[in-house]
């Protein structure tokens, strides 16, 4: 009888489901800032 049920499940329509992804990004821009402004800062105190 079980095995009947999985023939049944097995022969049933499949279906596609659509998966979203969404991604994670580390700004890394923080660095370049501080760098540009110490350069910035440097270039007007000489």
């Amino acid at each position: 009888r079980l095995r009947k049920i999985y023939e049944q499940i097995d022969s049933m329509e499949k279906t596609e489901v659509e998966v979203e992804r969404y991604f994670h990004y580390d700004e890394l821009f923080h660095f370049f800032v501080i760098a540009g402004l110490a350069l910035l800062l440097l270039e007007l105190a000489l």
